[in-house]
Formats: C-alpha cells, structure tokens, sequence
C-alpha cells in the first residue's frame, strides 16, 4: 500500500516539475489509472486535480470532462475526500470546453449551467461564476443579447475580491469585441498597452494583447500595435498548445504585411492542431489562416515550402505546398464547420465570420 502510495504521488511529483506538455498529461493519467485500479479515491481525486488543470491549459476538453464527471459524481456521494476543495471552477472550464463542441446541444449546456447555479445557491454564493461562464461562451453560441444580459448581471452582482474567474478581463475585453464595441474592448486594455499588466501571467498578458491588434491596426495605431506584438511573441509556444491568440497573431502579421513571418506562424500552428483538437479552435484557426492565404493568392505566391503535417488532405511535392490547395482546404474546413455550429446555435453566426474574414483583407488603418 505504501508503494502504491509513493509512486502515484512520485507521478504527480514528476508532472509539477515539467513545463506545460503531453507529457504531463501523460503522467497524470498513469496516476489516475494506477489509483483507479486499487479503488483508492483518495489518490484518484490527488492526480486528477493536477490532471484537470493541466487537461485544461492544454484545451484537451475531453479529458477535463471525463475527470470532472468522475470527481463531480464522487463529490455528491461523498465530500469529505475532497478535504474542502471547490469543483466550481473546474465546473465554468468543462461548459466552456463543451461549447466547443458543435454536438452538444445548447440545451445540455443551459441544463449545466442550471445545475451550477443551484450548487451555488445552496451554497450561499453568488451567482457571478454562472455570469461569467454563461458570457464566456456567448460568442460560441452566437447570442449577443446573452453577453449583453450576462455583463449586466455581473455588474449588478458587484463582484467582491476573488469572486471573478481567471482571465476576466480578457473575458470582458472577448465580450466587448463580440458586441462590436471595440473602443471599449481599448479603453479595457489601456493598462496594456501601455505596459502596465506586468502583474498578471505572460499567458493573459499575450491572449489580451492580441485581442487589441487588429482594432489598434483599424486606427492608425500602428507603434502600440507593435509593442503589443512583442508581448505576443514572448508566450507564442504553439509546440504546447493552439491557443485562439494564436490566430489574432496570424491575422495582424498578414495585415501589416509581415508576410514571412505570419507563414511561419501559420506552419507551427498548423502543426499544432491534432485529431482531438476541438471543432471550434479548428474553426477559429480555418477563419484566421484564411486571411493569410487570401493575400498570398492576391500576392500571386503559387507554392509555400512548409513542413505540414501528414494527416492534412493538401500533400507536398517536394517540400512545396500549393498556396490554392491549402487555402481551398482551410475554406473548405471553415465552411463545414460554421455550418456544424450555426446549426447547433440556431443562427448564422459563423458565417457571417466567414464573411468577415473576407472582408478584413480588403482593409487598410486610418491614415493609408
């Protein structure tokens, strides 16, 4: 027993000391399989909390899900393992992580958000992680009159310190951009701008920042846009993880017509999207890379030499990729897709992006 002990913790041990990777999920699993197959819900509950927030970081939805599910059902048989740990904010990633998905109705994501909000008020808590989560994925759904109820419930809320899930302000910042209010999602990220979020994480810091490139780009502002694209670069690790910022990063960079360097964002992104990759980051990323390959068409540029990988429908000849294959290809993904969400939101929202997109390469800034 002491055996099984030390090495279930030995796994969870080694994970902490590894940076953001597969293969921490990887060890937490072992960890999770091992205590599972001695029935020892203490160490189970142990190494699926690192495994949530590692399944979490690495937007793998699927596992997140399976070890909430699994947590969530032992925590309403029993608490007491749990030592007073709080599943609420596990609970806001997997709704979001599902919203992800064009096979969850909207129906079973209301139902959970119903179900949060009953385990809060009996509780005694505050509503707000409903608010934030239900605005969170406004935009999956597209419903802007849901983001516009659910930032006027949290302002009623008046939320106290801690209250707040992490990445509110990108939140807020996503929301307003999604209700077309960009000057507000600017005067959000003013403190960033001008460099002043050294206090918060160099992940919010990046994901913030690329949600303020475009609309500084719209105006003219093209300095601050550049400094903001430095606070990009430093977090840009596509090797661990497509993360949506990504494609904000793709989009200015073919915008300000730093063409070599948004193909070579293109590339690592591309090969950053797996089998499990969910349909909606797939979606995003479809819809961004469209706008650099919409200029390379207009540019005339027939071939890419890119290293791609295997599973994409678009093959190489000798290392070159055909500029019209692979963007027929991702308008292709980006058509499917919007059509697989629009259905499930019961709207056109995501074609609409798609339009969008089209048109965002026929702009020029203020000024030009």
């Amino acid at each position: 027993m002491q055996d099984l002990d030390a090495r279930v913790w030995q796994l969870i041990e080694e994970s902490q000391k590894l940076p953001l990777s597969a293969l921490q999920l990887d060890l937490l699993q072992e960890a999770v399989a091992l205590a599972d197959a001695h029935q020892r819900i203490d160490l189970g509950i142990a190494a699926r909390w690192d495994l949530m927030v590692v399944a979490r970081n690495l937007l793998r939805g699927d596992v997140l899900t399976v070890a909430f599910t699994w947590c969530l059902a032992k925590y309403d048989r029993d608490p007491k393992p749990f030592h007073g740990q709080d599943l609420i904010w596990f609970y806001q990633m997997v709704i979001g992580q599902l919203a992800n998905l064009p096979d969850v109705p909207r129906r079973k994501l209301e139902e959970m958000l119903d179900d949060l909000g009953r385990r809060l008020r009996e509780s005694g808590r505050s509503l707000a992680p409903v608010y934030v989560t239900r605005r969170s994925i406004a935009a999956d759904l597209g419903d802007p009159e849901l983001a516009r109820y659910d930032d006027e419930a949290l302002r009623r809320c008046r939320l106290g310190q801690g209250e707040g899930a992490f990445g509110d302000l990108r939140d807020e910042m996503e929301t307003a951009l999604f209700l077309g209010e960009e000057e507000k999602a600017l005067r959000l990220g003013q403190a960033i701008v001008q460099g002043r979020r050294s206090q918060h994480s160099a992940e919010l810091s990046a994901d913030c920042a690329s949600l303020l490139l475009i609309p500084l780009w719209k105006r003219g502002r093209i300095d601050e846009a550049k400094q903001l694209e430095k606070v990009c670069w430093r977090s840009f690790h596509p090797e661990q993880c497509y993360y949506w910022w990504h494609g904000e990063l793709l989009k200015w960079l073919t915008l300000a017509d730093k063409l070599p360097r948004a193909i070579s964002v293109y590339e690592a992104c591309q090969k950053a999207i797996h089998a499990y990759t969910d349909p909606l980051s797939r979606l995003h990323f479809a819809l961004d890379a469209g706008v650099l390959f919409d200029r390379l068409r207009r540019e005339g540029r027939r071939r890419l030499p890119l290293r791609l990988p295997e599973w994409l429908p678009v093959t190489a000849n000798e290392g070159q990729y055909s500029v019209a294959e692979l963007g027929d290809w991702l308008l292709q993904e980006a058509a499917e897709l919007a059509d697989r969400f629009d259905r499930r939101n019961g709207n056109d929202y995501f074609r609409k992006q798609r339009q969008q997109r089209n048109e965002l390469s026929n702009l020029r800034p203020v000024g030009e």
